[in-house]
């Protein structure tokens, strides 16, 4: 299991024979970087690490668990432990904090739910402005007919 969280974290794969001889299993590579703290030399720059701290957190929480999970003694991997732990790294990204420009906290699902707001607000608009736009065609229609049924 410590061997599939570091190649979530790093895109490697499990054997890489073109690393150099020590490092050809993933998880010597791993718990060498991780031993060494220099973790940010493996993981993978496409997640962003450094996009902001709930990533670099989370990512750095990963590759603890990932080391727990490789340790050489299977009975102290913990697992049920780990588990956990993986919930609660998932639900802490639920509800991440943004600062908006104006240096006020939203929840970036406040965000998303105000942005579905505004698009089903034009949305209405938008339907209302075809319907009011359909009533004056229907309404000049009519007063079309009836001008021409007085002449």
């Amino acid at each position: 299991f410590g061997v599939v969280l570091i190649e979530i974290i790093t895109a490697f794969k499990a054997l890489g024979f073109s690393r150099p001889h020590n490092e050809v299993t993933l998880a010597s590579l791993a718990v060498d970087r991780i031993k060494k703290n220099c973790l940010d030399e493996i993981i993978d720059p496409s997640l962003e690490p450094n996009k902001d701290a709930w990533t670099i957190s989370s990512t750095h929480k990963v590759a603890e668990l990932a080391f727990k999970c490789l340790d050489f003694h299977s009975e102290m991997r913990p697992m049920t432990e780990v588990a956990a732990e993986l919930e609660q790294i998932k639900n802490s990204g639920e509800e991440i904090t943004t600062l908006s420009l104006d240096g006020s906290n939203y929840s970036s699902l406040s965000i998303v739910h105000e942005k579905e707001m505004i698009k089903e607000v034009k949305n209405n608009e938008s339907d209302k402005t075809a319907l009011f736009d359909s009533m004056n065609s229907t309404n000049d229609k009519n007063n079309l007919l009836n001008h021409a049924e007085d002449q």
